[in-house]
């Protein structure tokens, strides 16, 4: 099994195919190495910007945000999102986008369980990101 999972920000090879006419295959840009201990989740708006998160062997939740769509698009920077602590080690990760008429992303919002098995939430919008609990009956 592999330790690490590489997430291509450019396709490492892309055939494309116009008109019946195959070209050159093209190198990845940036290939970001990521040590995803539990679930990954991803989201893209309209638009094509994307983000994707995971959990790190610390529990915390990270997320790699992408000026693009996730194949061809433009890395920008990787984030620490969730503290460990806050984490359930091998939480499931659920993550949804809200978007404006455009397409572009407003809000994301993202799901996991705490250590201590409740729901939780953080939204990250223009305001910053932000998180709390939820209990689940």
């Amino acid at each position: 099994m592999f330790s690490k999972l590489f997430i291509m920000i450019m396709p490492l090879f892309c055939v494309e195919s116009i008109g019946g006419t195959m070209h050159t295959p093209r190198k990845a840009d940036i290939i970001v190495p990521i040590t995803p201990f539990g679930a990954a989740s991803a989201v893209q708006g309209n638009t094509g910007d994307a983000r994707l998160h995971w959990q790190n062997e610390d529990a915390s939740i990270s997320q790699i945000d992408i000026n693009g769509p996730l194949t061809t698009g433009i890395y920008v920077a990787t984030t620490p999102i969730v503290p460990g602590n806050e984490v359930l080690l091998g939480t499931p990760i659920v993550t949804v986008a809200n978007l404006d008429s455009s397409g572009n992303i407003l809000e994301i919002r993202l799901y996991f369980f705490s250590p201590d098995h409740v729901l939780s939430e953080y939204i990250e919008d223009a305001s910053g990101v932000r998180g709390q609990a939820y209990t689940v009956i």
